[in-house]
């Protein structure tokens, strides 16, 4: 079962400034996208990041895996193509 992940969409995260405390424990806004760029590639689950509308703007390799998909085709699809119309309302709400 895919573990849904309710991140902030990754344009808002890194055009907005970084919070304070990762700013200071790393050096910049810029880094602390890097690093979670970082996590979410490598993380071993299927993990992906939407912007507000539910359009996928980022998937490991996992999401591809589990959906039989290549990335490119993950990329800039509405999640209402992968998971149910239910699912997907409750996921653009949750992230209203």
């Amino acid at each position: 079962m895919a573990k849904k992940v309710l991140n902030p969409p990754a344009k808002t995260r890194r055009a907005s400034a970084a919070p304070a405390a990762a700013s200071t424990a790393n050096g910049s806004p810029a880094r602390s996208a890097l690093a979670a760029d970082i996590i979410i590639a490598n993380a071993p689950d299927p993990v992906f990041v939407s912007d507000l509308e539910g359009k996928i703007l980022q998937a490991n390799d996992a999401v591809s895996q589990l959906l039989g998909f290549r990335q490119d085709e993950v990329l800039e699809q509405s999640l209402s193509r992968f998971i149910s119309q239910e699912e997907t309302k409750e996921f653009v709400a949750a992230l209203n």
